[in-house]
């Protein structure tokens, strides 16, 4: 794949065995059925209620849209939220019309992400991290410095700090009240550095940040949705054709 093509990666949740350690809704660690966090096991070949674990057919739905050309045009996006209004059977729903949880992968706007911030942005010296944060005030300030820390820790200049803003009357009005807010951070990369350099700067950073989140107890809820110079992704408890218009993009 080069790397230079808009893509949008669609990701309705799959549905998961009751024995899987719940991972949530979004994107799956692991294939039903096939590996467990990259390690092979046996399956076992039975039934669970209507769940078969021998037929991974049942697990996420996922589509792969892009220009051949490169170009960064907003039909992608339109395309991308068509796709995921063909796979609605790939994701539960709640007795009340909620879905089980959906998100889109793209990449980065130069042109959005230029406007946001008030200058002018090149590929590969910028990048952008969205984040869930605990819900309760305290622990969600002391995630945003940790985030803030971790960035100049690893030399990332902060250009921007926003609530990505959501049009909840896109949505399941039941699902409403269950959304998480996301947090996004626009940065600088670091000077000097470019290209894969830069990705591997920022992915010690990412392992740093969730080192230190993951282990503190009282920081429950803190999730990196993504930390990248090359995509963002957007999720939510949500049914797969509702991810698009709530986030707007």
């Amino acid at each position: 794949m080069d790397t230079a093509f808009p893509w949008v990666l669609v990701t309705p949740a799959s549905k998961t065995p009751p024995d899987n350690g719940g991972l949530g809704f979004g994107p799956r660690l692991l294939n039903t059925g096939a590996t467990r966090l990259g390690h092979s096991f046996e399956i076992e070949k039975r039934m669970t209620g209507l769940y078969d674990i021998t037929e991974d057919r049942s697990s996420c739905g996922v589509g792969f849209i892009t220009r051949k050309d490169g170009l960064q045009t907003h039909d992608v996006l339109q395309m991308g939220h068509k796709a995921l209004c063909r796979v609605p059977h790939r994701g539960g729903m709640s007795s009340t019309g909620v879905g089980d949880g959906a998100g889109i992968s793209v990449d980065l706007s130069l042109n959005f992400f230029s406007k946001l911030v008030g200058q002018e942005l090149k590929q590969d010296e910028f990048g952008v991290g969205n984040f869930f944060l605990p819900a309760d005030d305290e622990p969600r300030q002391r995630a945003k410095r940790l985030i803030e820390d971790k960035l100049a820790e690893f030399g990332f200049e902060v250009l921007l700090r926003r609530r990505v803003p959501v049009n909840n009357e896109a949505i399941e009005p039941r699902g409403v009240h269950l959304q998480l807010p996301i947090r996004q951070w626009v940065f600088a990369a670091p000077e000097g550095l470019s290209g894969a350099e830069v990705d591997a700067r920022l992915h010690e950073c990412l392992l740093a940040m969730e080192e230190a989140g993951y282990t503190d107890e009282t920081l429950i809820g803190f999730y990196p949705l993504s930390l990248s110079t090359r995509l963002q992704v957007l999720k939510g408890r949500l049914s797969s054709w509702e991810i698009v218009p709530i986030t707007r993009i």
